[in-house]
């Protein structure tokens, strides 16, 4: 079994990131029905097209994380953190902005930017929801009732492929990425799909809440829902 690695991303590695996430995705039947009869493949090489741009937006909050295959240098996971928004300035001098920076997407000239705004926009990703759309509505409404008035670092991403899962690669980028919330004095925030719970709570979140949303009648899971997890900081920065 080969070994990974966890780094830091640049803006060149968007396209295999997107990859990723649609291969961790197409375990979520639920998610597959907003596709329609696109194939993973397809839905795959749009999100390539996008991983560029997806990496670029909001600099000055998220922070970024991918596992690699020692081998091959393929990417085998990855996790999106961000930062707390204190109502802060859109200038990049300001103090929030310079945490955790080793996991901030370098800045790029105009020239990449634009060309990864084209990839971006020339992608087929359009959903088609039809009687599935607004299901999601009371895992947002329990979110947004949890985190109000807290300041999280949220774990925003976690996408580990199924043929990469069991081998410690999401348990390595949720214990990174709390190293660096220990230090920084935040309480962790997660909302949880099934599949991610035990590493959740392997790692140390306690469950806040959560909905159960039987999908099946739109192709989805039965026990499709979302978990609510918090994470305490136990030192002060």
């Amino acid at each position: 079994m080969s070994s990974f690695i966890i780094k830091t991303c640049t803006v060149a590695d968007g396209p295999a990131i997107g990859r990723n996430n649609v291969a961790a995705f197409w375990t979520d039947k639920t998610w597959i029905q907003i596709w329609g009869d696109r194939t993973q493949e397809h839905v795959a090489e749009q999100a390539a097209k996008r991983g560029r741009r997806n990496l670029l937006l909001d600099r000055a909050h998220r922070r970024h994380l991918q596992a690699v295959d020692a081998e091959t240098g393929a990417v085998v996971g990855y996790a999106r953190w961000v930062l707390p928004d204190g109502g802060c300035s859109g200038d990049d001098s300001d103090p929030c902005h310079r945490l955790w920076t080793e996991a901030q997407i370098p800045d790029v000239d105009e020239e990449v930017r634009r060309e990864a705004e084209r990839q971006s926009a020339s992608a087929d990703w359009t959903f088609t929801r039809g009687p599935i759309d607004g299901i999601d509505a009371p895992i947002e409404a329990m979110t947004a009732k949890l985190r109000a008035g807290k300041r999280y670092m949220v774990l925003d991403y976690l996408c580990v492929p199924p043929a990469f899962r069991r081998r410690g690669i999401a348990s390595a980028l949720v214990r990174r990425g709390l190293e660096e919330a220990e230090k920084l004095g935040f309480d962790t925030f997660v909302l949880a799909m099934r599949a991610g719970l035990r590493v959740y709570q392997k790692a140390g979140f306690v469950l806040l809440d959560h909905v159960l949303i039987d999908a099946t009648e739109y192709g989805g899971d039965k026990d499709y829902g979302g978990w609510c997890l918090e994470k305490k900081c136990v030192s002060t920065p």
